[in-house]
């Protein structure tokens, strides 16, 4: 395509602007077309003709001013190749809507993708056709429509929706279970809800028929509110490890990695046994628990900045939180009270650097207080001790968001 723009330029050329000008408004949609149609069985001709005769308007504004016929040539080029594989997607799509299998269409994200396209990106060839899979992308979107023909052609290199979705699952399980964002959706006002059940965007499959009945009429919206904290969840996450499961890398530079502790041992895997007292050199202070939490919210796709004892903990994203890594407590009611104990030393902590919100990493491994019991007090303080955000993390390294 493009030695066939150049040719066309150079032939042209010797006759001066006007001239080339002129044979470029005749000759260049004919190329746009002839090329098309090899690419593709069919165009919108005269669509695209005129398309091209403004494109050449457009470039030519460029060539009467430096009369360069490479930089004419390029920029028609380029043009050129994208409106051949225009028609090529065109055709794509008519030839796809005529098949009577009625393939399905999937909405493949690109690297760098927002949590919105990750999340529909994550349901793999979901789409009855590609007008729904339009319908479902944000304004801006660059994902790709692309329709299956089949379980070995559906694979694009790239594209990995199972493991998308496992990512997506696992910040959609930070939320809790569904009983626990249908409370969370009870507290909205009416209008709150009432504006999730007029959007319409977004659902979540799998809701038990148990949750939708408790909500009653209040669970018109309920799968629209909780695709959005789903999404919402997910933006909190690296967008590599959204894309592929790339694990973000852990900023060591504010103190380094063996400051807080060294392991004699370490899985190839995350093992939390790997992080048991008697697999580190040195414990005599506590920061080698803190080196559980790092490597569990590494895992979970966070982006964390660690500092360390003489500073608020960590950044997650950019924002501080103080992680509170314990050892073992014998009783509940032990456990109850260092639960307050921390989460009052963390609001001071906040406070003495002049954040007024408090964010907490609460490390469980340590502790022989069940998750369970630790969750349903830590959502009690929460809202006793005014924490604005904790991020809980469990004896299997999972992150639970309370």
């Amino acid at each position: 395509m493009q030695d066939g723009v150049s040719a066309l330029v150079r032939s042209l050329e010797p006759h001066g602007p006007e001239a080339v000008r002129d044979g470029l408004l005749e000759a260049y949609p004919s190329l746009v077309q002839a090329h098309g149609e090899m690419v593709a069985a069919s165009a919108a001709e005269f669509y695209d003709a005129r398309r091209a005769e403004a494109r050449v308007r457009s470039a030519m504004g460029a060539y009467f001013q430096d009369g360069d016929p490479d930089r004419l040539a390029s920029a028609l080029g380029a043009s050129a190749q994208r409106y051949a594989m225009e028609c090529a997607d065109r055709t794509i799509r008519e030839s796809a809507r005529r098949d009577p299998a009625r393939p399905r269409w999937a909405l493949v994200a690109h690297a760098g993708a927002c949590a919105w396209c990750l999340m529909l990106a994550s349901r793999g060839f979901a789409y009855l056709n590609d007008r729904s899979a339009d319908r479902a992308r944000h304004s801006g979107c660059t994902c790709t429509p692309v329709v299956e023909f089949g379980p070995r052609s559906a694979r694009l290199r790239g594209y990995d929706p199972e493991g998308m979705r496992a990512r997506a699952d696992r910040c959609r399980d930070a939320l809790g279970s569904p009983g626990d964002v249908a409370r969370d959706w009870a507290r909205l006002t009416d209008a709150e809800r009432a504006a999730f059940a007029a959007s319409g965007r977004g659902r979540i499959d799998g809701i038990p028929d148990e949750v939708l009945r408790g909500l009653g009429d209040r669970a018109d919206g309920f799968g629209g509110y909780y695709f959005q904290r789903v999404v919402d969840e997910m933006a909190t996450r690296d967008r590599m490890w959204l894309f592929d499961g790339s694990l973000p890398a852990i900023d060591y530079s504010g103190k380094p990695r063996d400051t807080f502790g060294v392991m004699k041992a370490k899985s190839k895997s995350f093992n939390p046994f790997d992080y048991r007292r008697e697999n580190f050199l040195n414990t005599q202070d506590n920061e080698w628990r803190d080196l559980f939490a790092h490597d569990a919210l590494q895992k979970a796709g966070f982006k964390v900045e660690a500092f360390g004892q003489y500073d608020l903990d960590i950044k997650i994203n950019g924002t501080w939180f103080e992680v509170k890594s314990s050892d073992s407590s014998k009783s509940r009611t032990e456990g109850k009270r260092y639960i307050e104990r921390a989460l009052r030393k963390a609001k001071k902590q906040f406070a003495k650097r002049g954040l007024s919100e408090t964010n907490v990493v609460f490390n469980s491994l340590y502790r022989s207080y069940s998750d369970e019991e630790m969750i349903a007090e830590l959502i009690r303080q929460k809202r006793q001790h005014g924490i604005n955000e904790i991020l809980f993390i469990n004896k299997e390294g999972d992150v639970r968001r309370i």
